[in-house]
């Protein structure tokens, strides 16, 4: 008898928690379809899917179509600008960068500070990161750092 009724309440628990188990599964699906039917969503989808072929410019063409419903949305700026510097238009991405930036956005000044270091345009990243330090950003002490001493060895082995 004792045995039963052990059976019988792991057995209820073990169907509570399948049945929840599988609500949340049906919520998690819905959501996510009713995600991709919002256009924003369906263009990152889209221009995420073509990043991964390669295919930047299109995946571009996708994120400004996304911008065109949210301008200001700081998520798909960065993306954009990520997808502007993996086409090698590193100009579409400071311009970018430098928006959010003045918008006090201490991280974009952070990434327009790297891109400026990765086109050697030294003075122009460490003030950009100098502007992000002081608001804050620790990222960007670390990289001054770190530019600061590439410097110095590149000086030493002239």
């Amino acid at each position: 008898m004792r045995k039963k009724l052990v059976v019988f309440i792991l057995g209820l628990i073990c169907g509570i928690l399948l049945s929840r188990g599988f609500l949340w599964l049906y919520k998690y699906y819905s959501l996510r379809e009713a995600m991709k039917k919002d256009p924003v969503v369906k263009h990152i989808l889209k221009a995420e899917e073509l990043r991964k072929k390669g295919k930047t410019e299109e995946c571009i063409k996708e994120y400004k179509e996304a911008l065109a419903f949210r301008p200001n949305d700081p998520v798909l700026l960065e993306y954009l600008a990520d997808a502007y510097i993996e086409s090698g238009n590193y100009e579409g991405a400071i311009k970018i960068f430098k928006k959010m930036g003045e918008k006090g956005d201490s991280f974009a000044l952070y990434r327009l500070g790297e891109i400026y270091w990765r086109i050697g345009r030294v003075k122009e990243a460490l003030e950009v990161l100098e502007k992000s330090k002081e608001m804050g950003n620790p990222l960007a002490e670390k990289k001054i750092e770190t530019i600061k001493s590439e410097i110095k060895r590149a000086g030493e082995r002239k």
